[in-house]
């Protein structure tokens, strides 16, 4: 079973795709550090002369009328987190540098989602490309116990998925500390961002998984982006019409994004729509909904051995000639 592992990692790295999406990740982490450079260097003192009245000023309006604007909008329909007024930072008006862990942790989750594209495109164009080519059944006459031929597959994506994003998260994190020391900032709140990180590798393996049993499934590469495709805009369908049918926005829990989001930042909380009765009649408004950690990872995890599962039923009974 190790050397068939092995062989499917060997085959899996040596393909010309893996190096071009690993190049192209490492690429938008290593753009991206222009963003923070800019983010935490400390500002010029015409910067700081140009924008200190306009700060001032809008501090002493959110002292006389924060609370106020805060009611009008509950008011209005409008939900607590959307309506909350908070105090204004100099950070905010370019005053002071970016705290570390606000660039660090957008950062993160560009990777994360760059990452987790390409683990998904990789993993369904690898298995895509053996059933196209015929390369599969020619396989499967060297080791015929499918089920061994399956699992060394998942295993050696899973575990080439997980080196992609450890290499490419470890750039991207370290390559944001490395600015930030730069330019003299401190790395505040570095051990949440190093979890956030930590937790997209998962997000990774799982991408790739998902992009791999679709593909298995389908027998086709376009089939799988696709059906990725599909979803975006299954769901930004469901988004347009949820505010004439309130109801659907509950399906937001259910949505494999808010899942993976959830999951990400260790927690999530999302808003869905729902008509009240009111003295005027009836209204529309937001309610805040709170998804968990936990229950994003059972649910995740659900899903992807679900998709395992009946992927390798398939495989066990498919005709792949």
């Amino acid at each position: 079973m190790i050397r068939l592992i092995g062989a499917e990692l060997n085959r899996l790295l040596s393909r010309r795709l893996t190096l071009i999406l690993t190049l192209a990740v490492i690429a938008i982490v290593g753009v991206f550090q222009l963003a923070v450079v800019q983010s935490v260097s400390p500002p010029s003192a015409a910067e700081v002369a140009d924008a200190r009245q306009g700060y001032e000023d809008y501090r002493k309006d959110w002292e006389a009328n924060h609370d106020a604007w805060e009611q009008a909008c509950l008011d209005d329909g409008g939900a607590a987190d959307e309506c909350a007024q908070p105090e204004p930072t100099e950070a905010d008006w370019g005053l002071a540098p970016t705290p570390f862990n606000e660039i660090a942790q957008a950062g993160v989750t560009i990777w994360v989602v760059m990452a987790m594209l390409s683990a998904y495109l990789l993993a369904a164009s690898s298995i895509g490309a053996e059933y196209s080519t015929g390369s599969l059944g020619n396989w499967l006459t060297f080791v015929p116990r499918r089920e061994k031929v399956y699992a060394a597959k998942v295993v050696a994506l899973a575990l080439g998925s997980a080196a992609l994003a450890a290499l490419t998260g470890l750039l991207m994190v370290g390559a944001a500390s490395i600015v930030t020391l730069a330019v003299g900032q401190p790395l505040t709140g570095f051990g949440a961002v190093v979890e956030t990180a930590a937790r997209g590798i998962a997000l990774v393996v799982f991408a790739a998984i998902l992009g791999f049993c679709v593909a298995m499934l389908t027998r086709h590469t376009v089939a799988a982006l696709g059906a990725l495709l599909g979803y975006g805009l299954l769901v930004l369908g469901l988004y347009v019409v949820s505010f004439a049918v309130p109801v659907l926005s509950s399906l937001k829990r259910w949505q494999l994004e808010t899942n993976v989001v959830a999951f990400l930042m260790h927690g999530y909380q999302y808003q869905v729509i729902r008509r009240v009765v009111t003295e005027q009649g009836v209204d529309v408004e937001g309610a805040i909904r709170s998804l968990g950690f936990g229950a994003a990872s059972a649910y995740l995890a659900i899903i992807g051995l679900a998709l395992l599962s009946v992927a390798l039923l398939v495989f066990r009974r498919r005709d792949v000639t």
